[in-house]
């Protein structure tokens, strides 16, 4: 299907020429919140994962599928198809007291889906900005979107702050949505959040005309923190772990596990399942300190290293031809995008699709055809003291990284890894590692060394050489959006909540 744009002032407006085929398949998206790399089933035969694993099974194994190191900086790769440095959303988060969010310049991939003719909905987080109502799902191409605006909310309150659902921020307050209006009351309040996303995704399948194609986008707050989860889940680990956090942790991936069994069986009896293309990935690397893994990979949320930015992934159901196995080909959370137009049917030689980071991987997915990429940009975020600073890229077999990897990084693998999910201390807790001194250039031979032991910037002065050019043409065109605090945000002039309409775009 042809996608033609004008241009205007405010942007790119996607106009539709329809023609006749044969149905699109329904597209599945489903993206867990700092699921460790150890924390699924094929990686590890300690956690219950059934429903993922049978997925696992009968389709691909995505095992080099690479994303940002925490979640808005890859949502904004995935629904635009840039790589986040190039549209400023590489720095952190989008922060709920700063006004910022996905540029509403961008038409990103549920404005595209729609215009192909698809249902699209959302359910779960966004992250991708609320102060300003153009920057909500529901105006960015969603027919309907349920959950919440901000970056995690506690699971029983629906409370978070600035600083996360602890309440230990400056501003307070809830954070639930239902095609931008309040949800709370009776059947919704005490209630855990994932339970209620459950019931929301079998209600959509269940209302949907299987005539259109849909896309649903399963954007799950399980595991993030807070660690807490209903006993029954946390229980199915009594006997086979010990640690009492990360025995809560394991629980929010079962429950999460579970919840994917049940859209599928709701699909199943709706008889979309048969024509639904299913993509399942985390937005980033574990969060150790909240009892994730990343073993053996180096690294947590928010590092460099491939424990903070190369994910758990498979691909699985329509149009996959080469199933069982696992698939080597690298794949960028820019991918994407393209990759579900390719899916749909849509045209990829649009003026817009021309203009992004991001190539379809769907040969490599459903035939297992080479990768087009052989490498990508992880980051230019040079510009501010928050996390790490630093500029880092992978090409080829070569991870080069300028500037430090993270604000507190490990020697090797973060927690408890000599004796696994047995210790008495608590998840992520151990003798502190001291900040990097005196080292800016970080190189590392990735098919030699796929865990980042060995620094070998010293031994390759010519690859480095190459390597810092390459981060420099990155550099023209890299931007950083992270406006300072406003306190119009405070959602103590909203009847206690995060509310839109305090900044300007």
């Amino acid at each position: 299907m042809a996608i033609l744009f004008l241009v205007s002032l405010l942007g790119f407006t996607p106009l539709v020429i329809a023609r006749p085929g044969p149905p699109r398949p329904h597209i599945l998206h489903i993206v867990a919140d700092d699921l460790g790399w150890d924390d699924v089933s094929w990686h590890n035969d300690q956690m219950i994962t059934p429903n993922l694993q049978d997925l696992a099974d009968n389709g691909v194994i995505l095992d080099n599928m690479y994303v940002q190191t925490s979640c808005s900086p890859t949502r904004s790769c995935l629904m635009s198809g840039f790589y986040s440095a190039n549209i400023g959303s590489q720095h952190l988060v989008y922060k709920p007291d700063r006004p910022h969010g996905l540029p509403p310049r961008l038409t990103i991939l549920p404005q595209v889906l729609k215009e192909e003719g698809y249902a699209t909905y959302g359910v779960g987080k966004w992250h991708l900005g609320y102060c300003n109502s153009s920057y909500i799902p529901t105006n960015r191409g969603f027919d309907h979107f349920f959950g919440f605006y901000l970056g995690s909310v506690d699971y029983i309150t629906h409370k978070t702050s600035e600083k996360g659902p602890y309440g230990t921020g400056k501003y307070n307050g809830y954070d639930f949505r239902d095609d931008g209006k309040r949800v709370e009351g009776e059947g919704v309040d005490g209630v855990y959040t994932s339970l209620l996303f459950k019931d929301r995704f079998q209600e959509i399948i269940e209302n949907h005309d299987p005539e259109t194609p849909m896309y649903l986008y399963v954007a799950f707050q399980l595991p993030h923190s807070p660690v807490e989860v209903p006993d029954e889940w946390k229980e199915k680990y009594d006997g086979l772990v010990t640690n009492e956090v990360r025995k809560t942790y394991s629980g929010q991936v079962t429950l999460m596990d579970d919840i994917v069994g049940r859209i599928r069986t709701a699909m199943e009896e709706k008889k979309l399942w048969d024509d639904t293309f299913v993509l399942f990935h985390s937005d980033n690397g574990g969060d150790v300190k909240h009892a994730a893994s990343n073993y053996p990979l180096r690294g947590n949320k928010g590092t460099y290293f491939d424990g903070g930015i190369r994910v758990a992934a498979l691909a699985y159901g329509h149009g996959v031809e080469k199933t069982g196995y696992v698939n080597e080909g690298m794949i960028h959370a820019v991918d994407v995008f393209p990759t579900f137009v390719e899916v749909s049917g849509g045209d990829l030689d649009c003026e817009y699709l021309l203009d992004i980071d991001g190539v379809s991987a769907w040969k490599l997915i459903s035939e297992g055809e080479e990768s087009q990429r052989d490498g990508f940009l992880i980051t230019v975020d040079e510009d501010y003291p928050e996390m790490s600073k630093a500029a880092a890229l992978r090409d080829g077999k070569w991870k080069f990284i300028q500037g430090y990897p993270a604000f507190r990084y490990p020697e090797k693998h973060l927690s408890w890894y000599d004796t696994p999910y047995d210790a008495d201390d608590e998840p992520g807790v151990g003798p502190a590692i001291p900040e990097p001194e005196g080292t800016e250039l970080w190189l590392f031979d990735m098919e030699a060394d796929p865990c980042e032991e060995s620094n070998v910037a010293d031994d390759y002065p010519d690859v480095v050489a190459d390597l810092m050019a390459k981060l420099d043409v990155y550099r023209e065109d890299a931007y950083t959006d992270f406006p300072d605090e406003d306190s119009s945000c405070d959602p103590a002039l909203y009847d206690g909540w995060w509310s839109s309409g305090w900044c300007e775009i």
